[in-house]
Protein backbone atom coordinates (compact mmCIF):
# COMPACT_ATOMS: atom_id res chain seq x y z
CA UNK A 1 0.00 0.00 0.00
CA UNK A 2 1.71 2.96 -1.45
CA UNK A 3 -0.23 5.51 0.80
CA UNK A 4 1.34 3.39 4.21
CA UNK A 5 4.81 2.78 3.14
CA UNK A 6 7.66 4.33 0.42
CA UNK A 7 10.16 2.18 -1.37
CA UNK A 8 13.11 3.23 -3.30
CA UNK A 9 15.89 0.86 -4.59
CA UNK A 10 18.98 2.60 -3.28
CA UNK A 11 21.95 0.07 -3.61
CA UNK A 12 19.97 -3.43 -3.74
CA UNK A 13 20.68 -5.69 -6.67
CA UNK A 14 17.08 -7.14 -6.00
CA UNK A 15 13.66 -6.28 -5.70
CA UNK A 16 12.31 -5.46 -2.53
CA UNK A 17 10.08 -8.31 -1.12
CA UNK A 18 8.39 -9.14 1.84
CA UNK A 19 5.85 -8.04 4.12
CA UNK A 20 5.73 -4.84 6.63
CA UNK A 21 3.31 -4.35 9.85
CA UNK A 22 3.57 -0.35 10.47
CA UNK A 23 2.70 -0.08 13.85
CA UNK A 24 3.80 2.65 15.17
CA UNK A 25 5.20 6.02 13.17
CA UNK A 26 8.00 7.59 15.23
CA UNK A 27 7.60 11.31 16.08
CA UNK A 28 9.43 14.60 17.54
CA UNK A 29 9.55 15.86 20.57
CA UNK A 30 8.76 19.09 21.95
CA UNK A 31 8.82 21.88 24.45
CA UNK A 32 6.70 24.87 24.60
CA UNK A 33 6.42 27.76 26.93
CA UNK A 34 4.70 27.08 30.61
CA UNK A 35 2.05 29.33 32.49
CA UNK A 36 2.30 30.97 36.04
CA UNK A 37 0.11 30.03 38.53
CA UNK A 38 -1.39 33.50 37.73
CA UNK A 39 -2.10 32.08 33.94
CA UNK A 40 0.86 34.28 32.82
CA UNK A 41 2.97 33.39 29.78
CA UNK A 42 5.95 34.26 28.10
CA UNK A 43 6.56 37.69 27.06
CA UNK A 44 3.44 40.09 27.67
CA UNK A 45 4.57 43.06 26.08
CA UNK A 46 5.95 41.24 22.90
CA UNK A 47 6.64 43.59 19.67
CA UNK A 48 8.94 42.50 16.67
CA UNK A 49 11.08 45.48 17.10
CA UNK A 50 11.58 44.69 21.07
CA UNK A 51 15.07 44.04 21.75
CA UNK A 52 15.91 41.21 24.42
CA UNK A 53 16.35 43.22 27.42
CA UNK A 54 13.43 44.82 26.97
CA UNK A 55 11.90 41.54 28.06
CA UNK A 56 13.93 41.50 30.94
CA UNK A 57 16.16 38.76 29.19
CA UNK A 58 19.67 38.69 30.04
CA UNK A 59 22.59 36.59 29.25
CA UNK A 60 24.65 35.96 25.91
CA UNK A 61 24.44 32.11 25.27
CA UNK A 62 22.17 29.22 24.51
CA UNK A 63 23.15 25.99 24.23
CA UNK A 64 20.48 23.55 22.30
CA UNK A 65 21.14 20.33 22.19
CA UNK A 66 18.50 17.67 19.77
CA UNK A 67 18.50 14.28 18.65
CA UNK A 68 20.22 13.94 15.35
CA UNK A 69 19.46 11.57 12.58
CA UNK A 70 21.59 9.05 14.01
CA UNK A 71 19.49 8.91 16.84
CA UNK A 72 21.88 10.89 19.34
CA UNK A 73 22.37 14.12 20.86
CA UNK A 74 23.78 16.90 19.18
CA UNK A 75 24.58 20.29 20.65
CA UNK A 76 25.17 23.83 19.20
CA UNK A 77 26.33 27.02 21.29
CA UNK A 78 24.24 30.03 20.09
CA UNK A 79 25.27 33.57 21.28
CA UNK A 80 22.71 36.92 21.19
CA UNK A 81 23.22 40.20 22.20
CA UNK A 82 20.44 41.24 24.66
CA UNK A 83 20.86 45.01 23.70
CA UNK A 84 20.53 44.87 19.74
CA UNK A 85 18.81 41.30 19.49
CA UNK A 86 15.31 40.61 19.23
CA UNK A 87 12.59 37.84 19.40
CA UNK A 88 12.31 37.30 16.06
CA UNK A 89 16.57 37.25 15.27
CA UNK A 90 17.14 34.98 18.17
CA UNK A 91 14.58 32.25 16.86
CA UNK A 92 16.19 32.64 13.29
CA UNK A 93 19.65 31.62 14.57
CA UNK A 94 18.51 28.87 16.56
CA UNK A 95 16.12 27.43 13.57
CA UNK A 96 19.49 27.95 11.41
CA UNK A 97 22.40 26.64 13.33
CA UNK A 98 20.34 23.79 15.98
CA UNK A 99 18.77 20.59 15.57
CA UNK A 100 15.21 22.28 16.58
CA UNK A 101 12.49 24.82 14.85
CA UNK A 102 11.60 27.16 17.10
CA UNK A 103 8.42 29.45 17.09
CA UNK A 104 7.38 32.28 18.80
CA UNK A 105 3.56 33.21 18.88
CA UNK A 106 2.67 36.66 20.52
CA UNK A 107 -0.83 36.23 20.66
CA UNK A 108 -0.18 33.51 23.01
CA UNK A 109 2.73 34.79 24.22
CA UNK A 110 4.56 31.22 23.86
CA UNK A 111 7.01 29.85 22.49
CA UNK A 112 7.60 26.22 21.07
CA UNK A 113 10.86 23.94 20.25
CA UNK A 114 10.36 20.78 17.74
CA UNK A 115 12.98 18.88 17.47
CA UNK A 116 13.85 18.26 13.41
CA UNK A 117 14.38 14.70 13.62
CA UNK A 118 12.03 12.12 15.40
CA UNK A 119 12.70 9.33 17.61
CA UNK A 120 13.23 8.39 21.19
CA UNK A 121 16.94 8.62 23.33
CA UNK A 122 16.21 5.65 26.00
CA UNK A 123 17.15 7.59 29.95
CA UNK A 124 17.71 10.63 27.90
CA UNK A 125 15.89 13.88 26.79
CA UNK A 126 15.60 14.78 22.91
CA UNK A 127 15.76 18.38 23.00
CA UNK A 128 17.74 19.88 26.31
CA UNK A 129 18.62 23.79 26.38
CA UNK A 130 20.35 25.51 29.04
CA UNK A 131 21.48 29.50 28.99
CA UNK A 132 23.98 31.81 31.14
CA UNK A 133 21.11 33.76 31.93
CA UNK A 134 17.27 34.36 32.12
CA UNK A 135 15.62 33.47 28.97
CA UNK A 136 14.40 29.99 30.04
CA UNK A 137 12.73 31.44 32.77
CA UNK A 138 11.26 34.53 31.41
CA UNK A 139 10.04 32.24 28.47
CA UNK A 140 8.39 29.37 31.13
CA UNK A 141 10.91 26.69 29.55
CA UNK A 142 12.19 24.07 31.30
CA UNK A 143 15.64 22.85 30.61
CA UNK A 144 14.75 19.58 28.64
CA UNK A 145 11.59 17.95 26.93
CA UNK A 146 11.75 15.35 29.89
CA UNK A 147 11.79 18.52 32.37
CA UNK A 148 8.25 18.47 34.72
CA UNK A 149 9.63 21.22 36.34
CA UNK A 150 8.12 24.18 33.41
CA UNK A 151 6.85 24.10 30.60
CA UNK A 152 4.76 21.66 28.56
CA UNK A 153 6.92 18.75 26.87
CA UNK A 154 6.14 15.89 24.83
CA UNK A 155 8.96 13.16 24.14
CA UNK A 156 9.88 11.78 20.87
CA UNK A 157 9.14 7.93 19.85
CA UNK A 158 10.41 5.60 17.53
CA UNK A 159 8.86 4.05 14.68
CA UNK A 160 7.31 0.21 15.83
CA UNK A 161 6.63 -2.02 12.90
CA UNK A 162 7.65 -5.87 11.94
CA UNK A 163 9.35 -6.85 9.19
CA UNK A 164 9.12 -10.38 7.85
CA UNK A 165 7.80 -11.66 11.40
CA UNK A 166 10.64 -9.92 12.99
CA UNK A 167 8.78 -6.78 15.52
CA UNK A 168 11.80 -4.05 15.76
CA UNK A 169 12.13 -0.16 15.72
CA UNK A 170 13.54 3.17 14.22
CA UNK A 171 14.25 6.37 15.45
CA UNK A 172 13.01 7.62 12.14
CA UNK A 173 10.46 7.13 9.69
CA UNK A 174 12.86 6.37 7.01
CA UNK A 175 15.41 3.74 6.61
CA UNK A 176 17.24 1.26 5.10
CA UNK A 177 16.77 -2.52 5.19
CA UNK A 178 18.96 -4.51 2.65
CA UNK A 179 19.85 -1.49 0.19
CA UNK A 180 16.01 -0.82 0.08
CA UNK A 181 15.04 2.80 1.62
CA UNK A 182 11.65 2.49 3.63
CA UNK A 183 9.63 5.43 4.44
CA UNK A 184 6.92 4.59 7.09
CA UNK A 185 3.89 7.18 6.27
Amino acid sequence: NSDALGVKNITSTVDFSGSIQIDKLATAASMRSGTTADGKTGITNYTTTGTLDSYNITGSKITVSAIDANGVMSSKDITFDPKTDTMDSLISRINQQSGVTAFYDPNSNQISFTAKNTGDIKDGPEISLSTDGTLLDVLKLGTSNTDTTQGVNTNGTNAEFIYNGVATTRSSNTFRINGVELTLK
